[in-house]
C-alpha cells in the first residue's frame, strides 16, 4: 500500500466547509475523483456532521408519486376508460403518503437526505393513445403530460399537504426536488 500526503491549502482552515478534490490516472486511463469535504480545513469523516446544504454529499433517492404510497385513499381518481390496462392508469400513490413515510423515519433511515418527485402538477384527466402500434392507451399517472404549471394534480394532492410535506421534510434535514 502506498501513502499518499496532501497539504490542505492555507486558508482552508478558515472557512467552515470546503474541498479537497483528489483526481489521480494511471497512463490514459483516469479513475474517480474524489471530492473530500473540509470543515475548517479538516477532513469530514463522520456523515452526521454532513448537512443538506453539502450538495456533493446529497444521497437522493427518486419517487414517481402514483407509484410511492397512497396516503389518502379519498383523493384515488383513475381515469375511467376499460381501454386502459391497470397498469397504465393512476394507482393512488400521493402527497400523503409520501408525507407519512417521512414522518415515519423511511427516509431517514435509508440515509436519504434529499427526495425527488415526478412532477406533479395536474395532468390530463382522460386517457391517451400512443402513436406507435399498438396504439395503447395511457393515463398521464407518471406526471409529464401537464395540463398547467401551477396546480397540484387533485390525484396527488393540493398546497396544503405539500406545504407540510416540506416541512415535515426540512425538520428531518431532508431537501425536497
Amino acid at each position: 500500500g502506498s501513502t499518499l500526503r496532501v497539504k490542505v491549502p492555507g486558508d482552508a482552515h478558515r472557512k467552515d466547509r470546503s474541498f479537497l478534490r483528489i483526481m489521480a490516472s494511471a497512463g490514459n486511463i483516469l479513475a474517480n475523483d474524489l471530492l473530500i469535504p473540509l470543515q475548517k480545513g479538516v477532513p469530514v469523516t463522520h456523515p452526521d456532521r454532513l448537512t443538506r446544504e453539502d450538495r456533493e454529499a446529497t444521497i437522493m433517492y427518486f419517487l414517481m408519486v402514483d407509484r410511492f404510497r397512497n396516503g389518502n385513499p379519498d383523493r384515488d381518481d383513475p381515469v375511467d376508460d376499460p381501454e386502459v390496462a391497470p397498469r397504465a392508469n393512476f394507482h393512488g400513490g400521493d402527497l400523503d403518503g409520501v408525507l407519512e413515510m417521512i414522518e415515519d423515519g423511511y427516509f431517514t433511515d435509508l440515509g436519504v437526505n434529499a427526495v425527488w418527485f415526478s412532477p406533479i402538477t395536474q395532468n390530463p384527466l382522460e386517457a391517451y393513445i400512443e402513436v406507435p402500434e399498438p396504439k395503447r392507451k395511457y393515463t398521464g399517472y407518471h406526471g409529464y403530460w401537464p395540463i398547467t404549471l401551477t396546480t397540484i394534480d387533485h390525484r396527488f394532492g393540493d398546497e396544503q399537504v405539500m406545504a407540510q410535506l416540506v416541512s415535515s421534510a426540512h425538520e428531518r434535514d431532508i431537501s425536497v426536488l
